[in-house]
């Protein structure tokens, strides 16, 4: 987006990833555009109003009460000047609870290492939370090099849900579908979904 010629804010609660967002930054002569601070969308407040807030990779979904999505949604409304837009994707109920998570093993060859991830979910239909057991595996050929372990939890949600809190936060749904496919209708195959909005 900067080397489109926006000007981006960029926020994260790791400040690892803060730090190597503005080394890539300036690695690529982005840094007169780009700006990264560590902080939590339930209550930064970076004293500045947006033409658009964009919220990808579920971060939505790592909000699992209510009490903290509408925290989010309300600091995304803060940051938005009249009009501006709201982009999010999140994982879509009807999908999660047809679908329904199963444990996946991935690999990725890396040099001499492979690097196995085993994701084992499991759903809690009272909650529409999905918590995730992931197993991180460095092997050298039959060697263990390095074991890494965490546990992720994400909320599903559903298009009234949504919509409703984004009334809430006075944000009005303009459009969803499934994620990239902005022509399209999310139905009970589509997983991840997107949601746009606009500050009223």
């Amino acid at each position: 987006m900067a080397r489109r010629g926006y000007k981006v804010y960029g926020i994260d609660r790791s400040s690892e990833m803060t730090a190597i967002a503005k080394e890539k930054a300036e690695a690529q002569g982005l840094s007169d555009r780009t700006w990264f601070e560590t902080g939590n969308i339930q209550d930064i407040n970076l004293k500045n109003k947006f033409d658009a807030v964009i919220c990808m990779f579920a971060v939505l979904g790592y909000q699992t009460s209510n009490d903290d999505l509408f925290a989010a949604l309300q600091t995304v409304r803060k940051h938005l000047k009249p009009n501006g837009l709201f982009i999010c994707d999140f994982w879509y109920g009807p999908a999660v609870l047809v679908q329904r998570p199963a444990e996946r093993i991935k690999t990725i060859h890396e040099g001499e290492d492979r690097i196995i991830r085993i994701a084992r979910p499991e759903i809690d239909t009272q909650k529409n939370v999905v918590t995730i057991s992931y197993q991180l595996l460095r092997l050298r050929g039959l060697q263990l090099v390095e074991e890494t372990q965490e546990l992720h939890q994400m909320r599903y949600l559903f298009q009234p849900e949504i919509d409703f809190f984004l009334a809430q936060s006075k944000l009005k749904l303009l459009h969803f579908c499934p994620f990239m496919q902005f022509e399209k209708v999310a139905d009970e195959e589509t997983w991840n979904v997107a949601a746009i909005a606009q500050a009223v």
